[in-house]
Protein backbone atom coordinates (compact mmCIF):
# COMPACT_ATOMS: atom_id res chain seq x y z
CA UNK A 1 0.00 0.00 0.00
CA UNK A 2 2.89 2.38 0.73
CA UNK A 3 4.09 2.15 -2.89
CA UNK A 4 0.67 3.07 -4.27
CA UNK A 5 0.50 6.10 -1.99
CA UNK A 6 4.01 7.14 -2.97
CA UNK A 7 3.22 6.85 -6.69
CA UNK A 8 0.08 8.96 -6.34
CA UNK A 9 1.92 11.47 -4.17
CA UNK A 10 4.52 11.79 -6.96
CA UNK A 11 1.73 12.31 -9.51
CA UNK A 12 0.27 15.01 -7.29
CA UNK A 13 3.61 16.85 -7.16
CA UNK A 14 4.05 16.56 -10.95
CA UNK A 15 0.54 17.89 -11.54
CA UNK A 16 1.12 20.82 -9.17
CA UNK A 17 4.44 21.61 -10.87
CA UNK A 18 2.73 21.77 -14.27
CA UNK A 19 -0.16 23.91 -13.02
CA UNK A 20 2.19 26.36 -11.29
CA UNK A 21 4.39 26.64 -14.37
CA UNK A 22 1.35 28.35 -15.95
CA UNK A 23 -0.59 29.93 -13.09
CA UNK A 24 0.49 31.97 -10.06
CA UNK A 25 0.45 29.64 -7.05
CA UNK A 26 -0.45 32.63 -4.86
CA UNK A 27 -3.71 33.00 -6.80
CA UNK A 28 -4.62 29.38 -7.59
CA UNK A 29 -6.42 26.71 -5.60
CA UNK A 30 -5.85 23.16 -6.86
CA UNK A 31 -7.91 20.22 -5.68
CA UNK A 32 -8.74 16.61 -6.41
CA UNK A 33 -12.42 15.81 -6.88
CA UNK A 34 -14.50 12.94 -8.20
CA UNK A 35 -14.07 9.24 -7.53
CA UNK A 36 -10.44 9.44 -6.39
CA UNK A 37 -11.24 12.16 -3.84
CA UNK A 38 -14.13 10.06 -2.56
CA UNK A 39 -12.01 6.86 -2.45
CA UNK A 40 -14.51 5.21 -4.82
CA UNK A 41 -12.13 4.88 -7.74
CA UNK A 42 -11.10 1.83 -9.67
CA UNK A 43 -7.49 1.06 -10.48
CA UNK A 44 -7.69 2.90 -13.81
CA UNK A 45 -10.09 5.70 -12.86
CA UNK A 46 -9.17 9.11 -14.20
CA UNK A 47 -7.75 11.88 -12.06
CA UNK A 48 -10.13 14.84 -11.77
CA UNK A 49 -8.35 18.10 -10.97
CA UNK A 50 -10.17 21.32 -10.18
CA UNK A 51 -8.64 24.77 -10.53
CA UNK A 52 -9.91 28.01 -9.02
CA UNK A 53 -7.94 31.02 -10.23
CA UNK A 54 -8.51 34.19 -8.19
CA UNK A 55 -8.34 36.41 -11.30
CA UNK A 56 -11.35 34.65 -12.85
CA UNK A 57 -11.56 32.26 -15.77
CA UNK A 58 -8.29 30.80 -16.98
CA UNK A 59 -7.64 32.08 -20.52
CA UNK A 60 -8.42 29.36 -23.08
CA UNK A 61 -4.90 29.30 -24.53
CA UNK A 62 -3.35 28.91 -21.07
CA UNK A 63 -5.82 26.14 -20.20
CA UNK A 64 -4.88 24.25 -23.38
CA UNK A 65 -1.19 24.67 -22.52
CA UNK A 66 -1.81 23.23 -19.05
CA UNK A 67 -3.60 20.22 -20.54
CA UNK A 68 -0.83 19.61 -23.08
CA UNK A 69 1.87 19.80 -20.41
CA UNK A 70 -0.05 17.44 -18.13
CA UNK A 71 -0.23 14.92 -20.97
CA UNK A 72 3.47 15.33 -21.80
CA UNK A 73 5.12 15.83 -18.41
CA UNK A 74 3.16 13.79 -15.86
CA UNK A 75 4.35 10.20 -15.60
CA UNK A 76 1.07 8.26 -15.77
CA UNK A 77 -1.11 6.34 -18.19
CA UNK A 78 -4.19 7.51 -16.30
CA UNK A 79 -6.35 10.16 -17.91
CA UNK A 80 -6.13 13.54 -16.19
CA UNK A 81 -9.22 15.74 -16.45
CA UNK A 82 -8.88 19.38 -15.48
CA UNK A 83 -11.83 21.66 -14.79
CA UNK A 84 -11.70 25.43 -14.46
CA UNK A 85 -14.20 25.89 -11.63
CA UNK A 86 -14.70 29.53 -12.62
CA UNK A 87 -16.46 28.17 -15.73
CA UNK A 88 -18.86 25.67 -14.12
CA UNK A 89 -22.34 26.27 -12.76
CA UNK A 90 -22.97 26.48 -9.02
CA UNK A 91 -24.82 23.15 -8.88
CA UNK A 92 -21.86 21.21 -10.29
CA UNK A 93 -19.41 23.24 -8.20
CA UNK A 94 -21.27 22.51 -4.95
CA UNK A 95 -21.60 18.80 -5.77
CA UNK A 96 -17.95 18.37 -6.76
CA UNK A 97 -16.56 20.33 -3.81
CA UNK A 98 -18.36 18.21 -1.18
CA UNK A 99 -15.66 15.52 -1.21
CA UNK A 100 -12.80 17.50 -2.75
CA UNK A 101 -9.28 17.17 -1.37
CA UNK A 102 -7.43 20.47 -1.42
CA UNK A 103 -3.93 20.00 -2.81
CA UNK A 104 -2.96 23.66 -2.70
CA UNK A 105 -4.62 26.83 -1.55
CA UNK A 106 -3.05 30.30 -1.62
CA UNK A 107 -3.83 30.53 2.09
CA UNK A 108 -1.63 27.49 2.91
CA UNK A 109 1.50 28.56 1.05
Amino acid sequence: MKNQYSKFDLLREQILDVVFSHLDKNKTTVFLFGSRAENKNGKYSDIDIGLLFEDGEIPAREFVNIMEDLNNKVDTLLKIDVVDFNRVDDEFKNFALKEAQIWHSPKNT
